[in-house]
C-alpha cells in the first residue's frame, strides 16, 4: 500500500498563485479598458470641439451626409468611451467602435496626417 504525503503549503501557494494572477487580469483589464475609453474620449471631443473642419475631413473622404453623419459618430465613441469606463455591456459598446476600425485604417494609410489620423491610429 503506498502512502502519499501531501504537503499543505505548496496546495496553498498555487491557490495564492492563482488568485494573483486573476487580480493581474482583472487590473490589466481595467487599466485597458480606460486607455481605450480615453482615445474615443479624445477622438469625440475633437469631433464636437471643431465641427466645420471635422465635416470638412469626412467630406474630403466623400462621407454622404458628413455635416448630419458628425453628431452620431462624435456620440458613438463618447457613449463607448463612458460604457467602457463604467464597464457596463463593455462587449456591446466595442461592436460599434469596432465599426470604426476599417475607416480608421484607411483614414491613416492615406497621405493625410494630424491630430485625427494619430487618433485612429491609437485605436487600431
Amino acid at each position: 500500500m503506498q502512502t502519499h504525503n501531501l504537503n499543505v503549503t505548496q496546495g496553498v501557494n498555487a491557490g495564492t498563485a492563482r488568485i494573483q494572477s486573476e487580480h493581474i487580469a482583472d487590473w490589466a483589464a481595467l487599466i485597458g479598458r480606460i486607455g481605450l475609453a480615453l482615445i474615443f474620449v479624445w477622438s469625440g471631443y475633437g469631433k464636437l470641439a471643431d465641427i466645420p473642419n471635422t465635416v470638412g475631413y469626412m467630406n474630403a473622404y466623400h462621407v454622404p451626409m458628413a455635416n448630419v453623419l458628425v453628431w452620431p459618430a462624435a456620440l458613438l465613441e463618447l457613449v463607448g468611451a463612458g460604457m467602457l469606463l463604467a464597464g457596463w455591456k463593455a462587449r456591446w459598446a466595442a461592436l460599434p467602435s469596432a465599426s470604426l476600425i476599417p475607416s480608421g485604417a484607411r483614414q491613416n494609410n492615406s497621405s493625410m496626417a494630424g491630430k485625427r489620423s494619430s487618433a485612429g491610429f491609437w485605436k487600431r
